[in-house]
């Protein structure tokens, strides 16, 4: 291939074809280490340099307003999963749906004969009791007793 130097156009070919394509980089896999717990996405490791990063005054706000309204999501989300138990028909989502309302409910810290109840009935109705009395007033957060160490 013969080029003309002095032309504009023919430099611009010159330097597209001297140069190589760009490569970008590969999209990294996500890391397929088992975790330490099956119910937490991530290993200790990971948590652990979480737990350690510097977050700016802004994404501070952010988790500390979660946190603050954790209650309410929770209390929400529980009403939410009664619908949704309701609607569902795939046995696999409402198991699911069961192992989330029993997690929910652990950490409204309900006493453990209720979550233990709720959960072994598999009936949306006794759920759907229990968030009732928690909207009511009846059954209030942290009733179950901590045991002490």
């Amino acid at each position: 291939m013969k080029f003309l130097t002095g032309d504009l156009t023919t430099v611009f070919l010159m330097q597209a074809v001297s140069s190589p394509t760009p490569s970008f980089p590969r999209r990294r896999e996500p890391s397929r280490e088992p975790t330490d717990s099956p119910s937490l996405p991530f290993s200790q490791d990971a948590r652990d340099k979480m737990a350690k990063r510097d977050y700016t005054a802004h994404q501070q706000k952010i988790i500390k307003r979660f946190y603050d309204n954790r209650e309410a999501i929770d209390d929400q989300r529980l009403a939410e999963l009664v619908t949704n138990l309701y609607l569902e028909t795939s046995d696999k989502k409402r198991a699911k749906m069961w192992v989330t309302a029993e997690e929910i409910m652990t950490r409204m810290n309900l006493p453990p004969s209720r979550i233990q109840h709720v959960i072994e009935s598999r009936d949306a109705a006794v759920l759907a009791r229990v968030v009732e009395e928690l909207q009511s007033g009846k059954l209030t957060r942290g009733a179950a007793k901590k045991n002490p160490g």
